[in-house]
């Protein structure tokens, strides 16, 4: 009877997989019968709840009559045998035991739960409901060509994230390709294990190299792609074993479990595996199509593979996560450095790399250290059209920051959504839940100090949308199945620019228009730089002090943020990109100033690109005056004429000294981080002395700034100094031009905080209104920009 309550469950997942395929209302499918699978091992009573949930979306669905009177009927009877179970639980409260019998407990022919017959009539009623909903999509109009479809294994049937340049390679298609199309038996394979009918091309390219071929592949493939079929095709197709290596330990487990439901044996190798006896005598028959394992466990366990290979076969080895392979990628990891030793071993066994996150020079590390013999190499798009990219500025007040992206439900702040905020420490993770929380807004919180149960708490519970919001470490999301995460937002500067890609890739997996915004200050910065004291390699020191600078340059630009990541992943500049309100908070602002000067020709045009070759020169010749000895504090002080007393006299002789006091220092400092973000200026670390681990470093000018200066030294005319405004400038500029109107709201802190507040249209929380009447500062004030 137990076994059939289990067999019961894998056919509401089942079922779950099938739906969720099938409908564009997918998400809300797939958390109503995700629920499903908890209750029933729980509280069988309240299936009947989800299963009212799932008749009221299939009314939604554009399905005829007799097809949806089908799939009623069927719900109906396993509704009836829902209600059964629930009374037999009532009579039988302490013989209900689902999920802790062992795997070879053999159930009782017969026992006191009362008929088995309805099992037997709800497990039928499940398996019919099946075939209709198999029925809904074979009647169902198909989708429009460019519509996103999902071809991945079980963790990313949700995902639809695919570039609108590709399609999907049915059965019937005619296009060219450089590889033979798939045949019937390809598709039918496709369709019982996978539940699809077609593949995406450069899916079915990398399964075709590996079966036909028997070639290497390295692939970068976008989030949602589906590029786990890639690798668990191929060992159903040849009923031959794959070894998959990956480092996400709860992805493998859920993987597992996945396949387990469609009828395809896979299990995993690690240190929590209690079973691993059981486990390698049936790697050893046959019964395992698709081994996971951590790369610490496949260094130790070449014996193994090799006594596999030779009583089953290997199909292949799929390394996942292979950016982790990389020195420069942005999670390197040593343990899968020495996985170029298992290619050496098993020559004849193709391999895989896959990774969502790469750029060329990552790539080609991976198949150099991966020994990776001539790879096919393949690359999706790195473009995420649904996501809208945002950055704003820390308020200084965690409240305020989010209520600037919160909305009213039910009288109380709440997110639209699905929402994941990433926090850089676990201090201010802690913090910014302890404020959800006062905020009345439902939460968990993830991190590494948090036990495992604790951990794996919060996961199902926003996985299951029990509570709405998830405030987390970077350690939480990786291979996370859930595909209608309406928002991502980092409350801290990410630590790099592939690293913040690939956090945002856990956004909008089923299509849908979804936001990720970052809050940021320019002290989260100096967090990042801190840690670079470590690195001895000065070689890697120079990478990753370039990532945090390219990151920096991201958030601080007016250029358009996506063209920026793409160009970022792509190697090379992404040009004629077009704008759209729907792209970023550059390109929104951007069109509308274009549209208001259009209508105001009084406006300052804040766009494009400016000449700053006076204030380069000064800035510059104050920075070699000094010495290059200083950080740009120094420097500015000096440009702007201070009296300060780490102005020496020799310093006050310098020819830059007061010649930029008419510039605010906030305004010159917001320009130095811009020539650092463009390489005119290098930031050096300070080596500490003695005990004391300190921290610090100095500003210089570097040969392209040289090279510029040279050339207006030599020259008789202005050689011009063109650079396009940072997010702090034109703020700077808004401001001051807002400053100048004859009535304008100021905020009531120091204009020197300019750069802390919200965006200028924003409404701060206290205002004062001014004007030349009754302010006789203003000309002060604007004087400090």
């Amino acid at each position: 009877m137990k076994s059939k309550v289990n067999t019961l469950i894998t056919n509401i997942a089942h079922t779950r997989i099938s739906l969720s395929n099938n409908f564009k209302s997918n998400a809300l499918i797939r958390n109503i019968f995700g629920k499903m699978e908890d209750n029933l091992q729980k509280e069988v009573s309240n299936l009947e709840i989800s299963f009212k949930k799932a008749t009221d979306v299939l009314k939604n669905c554009k399905l005829s009559d007799k097809i949806l009177n089908t799939v009623k009927r069927n719900i109906e009877a396993a509704t009836h045998a829902l209600n059964t179970i629930c009374d037999l639980q009532e009579e039988n409260k302490d013989d209900i035991i689902i999920d802790e019998f062992s795997d070879n407990e053999i159930p009782p022919s017969d026992d006191e739960w009362g008929n088995t017959n309805d099992f037997d009539d709800m497990i039928k009623a499940c398996e019919e409901a099946e075939n209709s909903f198999n029925s809904i999509e074979d009647a169902s109009d198909p989708p429009p060509e460019n519509e996103n479809q999902s071809l991945g294994s079980d963790d990313e049937k949700n995902d639809s994230i695919a570039s609108n340049e590709d399609s999907v390679l049915l059965p019937s298609n005619k296009q060219d390709f450089d590889c033979d199309p798939p045949g019937e038996e390809h598709f039918r394979i496709l369709k019982q294990y996978f539940g699809h009918a077609s593949f995406r091309p450069m899916q079915w390219k990398i399964i075709h190299s590996v079966l036909v071929e028997q070639k290497d592949v390295s692939a970068v493939m976008a989030t949602g792609y589906g590029k786990s079929l890639c690798y668990q095709y191929p060992a159903v197709f040849q009923n031959k074993p794959a070894i998959v290596i990956s480092p996400l330990i709860s992805l493998m487990e859920d993987q597992v479990m996945a396949l387990s439901v469609a009828n395809i044996g896979a299990c995993f190798l690690g240190s929590t595996q209690t079973q691993m006896g059981k486990v390698k005598e049936e790697l050893l028959q046959g019964k395992q199509k698709v081994i996971y394992m951590t790369p610490e466990f496949a260094e130790s366990a070449e014996p193994l593979l090799k006594n596999l290979d030779s009583k089953v076969g290997i199909v292949l080895f799929a390394i996942d996560e292979a950016h982790c392979v990389s020195h420069w990628g942005h999670d390197f990891r040593a343990s899968y450095r020495k996985l170029g030793k298992l290619r050496s071993t098993f020559s004849h066994v193709p391999f895989i790399a896959v990774t969502a996150t790469a750029t060329p020079t990552v790539l080609n590390d991976i198949c150099s250290s991966l020994k990776l013999k001539n790879p096919v190499k393949v690359c999706s798009s790195f473009d995420r059209p649904n996501l809208f990219l945002e950055v704003c500025m820390k308020s200084g007040s965690v409240e305020n920051d989010l209520l600037r992206v919160m909305i009213k439900k039910n009288g109380k702040p709440g997110f639209s959504g699905s929402t994941i905020i990433y926090c850089p420490t676990r201090n201010s993770t802690e913090d910014v839940y302890k404020k959800l929380l006062d905020m009345k807004v439902s939460c968990q919180i993830y991190h590494a100090g948090m036990t495992p149960e604790q951990r794996k708490k919060s996961h199902r519970e926003f996985v299951h949308d029990k509570v709405e919001v998830v405030v987390a470490t970077v350690a939480f999301g990786m291979g996370i199945d859930k595909p209608d995460v309406r928002r991502v937002i980092h409350y801290g500067a990410p630590k790099d620019i592939e690293s913040y890609y690939q956090e945002i890739g856990r956004a909008g997996r089923d299509g849908s228009p979804s936001i990720c915004q970052v809050f940021y200050s320019n002290g989260d910065f100096v967090t990042s730089k801190f840690f670079l004291k470590d690195i001895k390699s000065e070689k890697f020191l120079a990478h990753r002090a370039d990532m945090i600078s390219k990151m920096q340059q991201y958030l601080n630009s007016t250029r358009c943020r996506r063209q920026m990541l793409l160009s970022h992943f792509q190697g090379e500049e992404v040009k004629n990109f077009k704008q759209s309100e729907k792209c970023c908070d550059n390109c929104k602002k951007k069109l509308k100033r274009s549209q208001m000067n259009n209508n105001d020709s009084s406006k300052q045009n804040l766009d494009g690109k400016k000449d700053f070759a006076e204030e380069a020169k000064l800035l510059f010749g104050a920075i070699e005056s000094t010495g290059g000895a200083f950080g740009l504090s120094v420097p500015i002080l000096v440009v702007r004429g201070s009296s300060n007393q780490r102005i020496t006299d020799p310093m006050k002789k310098c020819p830059q000294y007061g010649k930029g006091k008419h510039i605010s220092e906030v305004w010159w400092k917001a320009f130095g981080r811009l020539l650092m973000c463009e390489k005119y200026l290098q930031e050096t670390r300070m080596k500490s002395f003695g005990k004391q681990n300190m921290f610090g470093s100095t500003v210089n000018i570097t040969s392209k700034a040289k090279l510029w200066l040279e050339k207006a030294k030599r020259s008789s005319e202005n050689i011009p100094f063109i650079l396009e405004m940072s997010t702090e400038m034109v703020n700077l500029e808004e401001a001051k031009s807002a400053l100048a109107e004859k009535k304008v709201a100021v905020p009531s802190i120091p204009v020197k905080r300019i750069l802390s507040l919200p965006a200028i249209n924003s409404k701060p929380t206290i205002i004062k209104e001014v004007s030349e009447e009754n302010s006789p500062s203003l000309n002060t004030e604007l004087e400090r920009f």
